[in-house]
């Protein structure tokens, strides 16, 4: 049988928490501190817990009878609490409906170098590049997305980005057409909506 269930785990000294879901084959109070703990990417908390596993009290908040009622209750806790800018949790990132809301994790230079390293070169099945594409359609169709990714595309800072990178690039005859093509699409595009 699999359980499903939302926990939280509390630095009994330091009064801070961290909040989450989990899906075992044990029964919840014969896993959470026992056999798991947490998915959370803190190294020191992680750290911390092996080393000092008295300061810790692990509960389960509440059990369900799917992954979808369990994910719509963590998602409830990471609100209410504001997990991913609270600084009293080690959560760095808040569950929303489909993915993590990453807003108070700060990436250093050094783990966005390393994440570069990785995907360099790095090649794609076509499977897994039709289901990406498939993904980024959907998200342009959601509007709230769609004006995210507008307002960064917007802003001076990428504008001077892009502006920097493509100085002194000379385009193919191919990229040429390519782009005369776009613009006169856009521009198609902009003047039915206008009628």
């Amino acid at each position: 049988m699999k359980y499903f269930y939302t926990y939280s785990i509390t630095n009994i000294i330091t009064s801070m928490q961290y909040i989450g879901k989990r899906q075992s084959m044990l029964k919840p109070v014969d896993d959470i501190g026992i056999k798991y703990f947490s998915s959370s990417r803190d190294s020191e908390f992680m750290e911390d817990q092996r080393e000092n596993p008295r300061h810790y009290k692990y509960e389960v908040i509440k059990t369900f009878s799917s992954a979808k009622e369990q994910a719509e209750h963590e998602i409830l806790l990471h609100e209410k609490y504001d997990v991913g800018k609270n600084p009293m949790f080690y959560n760095k990132a808040k569950q929303t409906s489909a993915k993590f809301d990453r807003t108070g994790l700060k990436r250093t230079a050094k783990s966005k170098d390393e994440q570069s390293k990785r995907m360099t070169g790095k090649k794609y099945s076509k499977e897994r590049v039709a289901k990406s594409k498939a993904g980024q359609v959907k998200a342009w169709k959601d509007p709230i997305i769609r004006e995210r990714i507008l307002k960064t595309l917007r802003s001076d800072e990428y504008i001077e980005n892009m502006r920097r990178l493509k100085t002194g690039l000379k385009k193919t005859a191919e990229q040429k057409e390519n782009s005369s093509k776009a613009a006169y699409a856009r521009w198609a595009r902009s003047k039915n909506q206008k009628e």
